[in-house]
């Protein structure tokens, strides 16, 4: 974030991007600069924490397996608009098996908001209507590769006929 001062002389402010749980609370780790040595300090503390700690707020699986609802912390402040607004530091996403492509995504800034964040998608992907796209979509993948496999077998044939 750039704050202009009384001279208009740009002052660049550095906000915190590496956090750590302390409880639920995230803590940020400073100072995190790779080019001296108390920010490589704070790195490896950083790392070090990282490698070990449970980030997981909550997880569910729902429909019989076809989907899982994970809530996560990220550790990296994912707020890239750089604006003055709390750090996205929580993630929340919807996996649903047989479709590949079918996922949802939020984020937030809280351990509360993601408690609330997860619970919301829960109650989202248990609806009947979303279950029933999810294996639409999964039908509709799986038919597009039966037709992918096909004309490559057909054109192999030709191929050889030819």
């Amino acid at each position: 974030m750039i704050r202009i001062r009384g001279d208009h002389a740009p002052q660049k402010t550095v906000r915190p991007e590496y956090y750590i749980l302390v409880g639920q609370t995230p803590v940020p780790v400073e100072p995190c600069d790779p080019y001296t040595p108390e920010g490589r300090k704070g790195l490896l503390e950083w790392g070090r924490w990282f490698e070990h700690a449970d980030r997981h707020v909550a997880r569910t699986v729902l429909s019989l397996g076809l989907c899982e609802v994970s809530t996560i912390f990220l550790g990296l402040d994912h707020n890239y608009a750089f604006t003055p607004n709390d750090p996205i530091l929580f993630e929340t996403m919807a996996f649903w098996r047989p479709c590949a492509s079918s996922s949802h995504q939020v984020r937030c800034s809280s351990w509360l908001e993601a408690e609330q964040q997860h619970a919301a998608i829960v109650r989202e992907c248990q609806r009947l209507r979303v279950i029933i796209a999810c294996l639409a979509s999964a039908l509709g993948e799986w038919l597009h590769c039966r037709r992918m496999a096909l004309g490559l077998w057909l054109a192999r044939l030709v191929r050889k006929i030819l």
